[in-house]
């Protein structure tokens, strides 16, 4: 197997793993909806606009799931990853350091982390994310020599 099919491989698993934990968080988050609703309202930081991130959030992550499935827009759906691991981790920040107590909103296995755990996690995700983006450019993008030796890129 040659590097480029590794690549592939490897661009399909992270855009099957942001699949499988966006969906599974959008679904819990959808039937446990008044739950999810409340803990946010709890949030010092979003309490005042809980409701509209509690019917927003489960569509994104929806939405970027449908988009890693069509390969054409996995780069754009890998940067709606980073940007979304991003605000969580900014809210995370925010929580450990200005929050005396805040539940998780989060289901499943994510819901027994602690704060840095969550922290740690998304931080992964983030570096999954931008992963998935370099090999997606790499896949994309084709090198070849011009006839005055000078590298030209084709995307």
């Amino acid at each position: 197997m040659n590097i480029k099919q590794w690549k592939k491989r490897i661009v399909y698993a992270i855009s099957l793993f942001f699949i499988i934990l966006f969906t599974y968080a959008a679904t819990s988050k959808l039937l446990i909806f008044k739950s999810f609703h409340s803990q946010l309202e709890e949030s010092p930081f979003i309490s005042s606009i809980s409701l509209p991130v509690a019917i927003i959030l489960p569509g994104v992550l929806l939405i970027i799931s449908f988009l890693l499935v069509i390969p054409r827009f996995r780069i754009i759906a890998f940067y709606f990853s980073l940007a979304l691991m991003i605000i969580f981790n900014v809210y995370i920040i925010g929580v450990l350091n200005f929050a005396e107590s805040v539940p998780c909103s989060c289901g499943g296995v994510i819901k027994a982390f602690s704060w840095n755990e969550h922290l740690i996690f998304n931080t992964g995700c983030s570096l999954l994310a931008l992963l998935g983006i370099s090999l997606s450019y790499d896949l994309k993008t084709v090198y070849r020599k011009s006839s005055t030796n000078a590298v030209e890129v084709k995307t």
